[in-house]
């Protein structure tokens, strides 16, 4: 579904709660999956402190089929947010 369409279907409340997520965030798309990777991406662009991973070779289980951008995404999110890069 488009990113508009799951915005009406869910309303303005997780509108609301997402903009005021204030730790840090990762959200991980994946050109496989069935969530839409765009709207994923829209997503970590809307928490105060998101960051965007999409893995390519990915699905909904990119931890499995995708496990190196995965892993590197993730370890590399973690030590930004622990050195207060991020």
């Amino acid at each position: 579904q488009r990113p508009e369409a799951v915005e009406r279907r869910h309303g303005l409340g997780l509108r609301m709660a997402r903009e005021n997520i204030a730790v840090p965030t990762l959200v991980i798309g994946a050109r496989y999956d069935t969530m839409d990777p765009v709207h994923m991406e829209m997503m970590a662009n809307k928490v105060q402190h998101g960051r965007y991973l999409f893995c390519p070779n990915g699905s909904h289980m990119a931890m499995y089929d995708d496990q190196q951008t995965y892993v590197d995404g993730v370890i590399r999110f973690v030590h930004d947010v622990d050195a207060g890069r991020f």
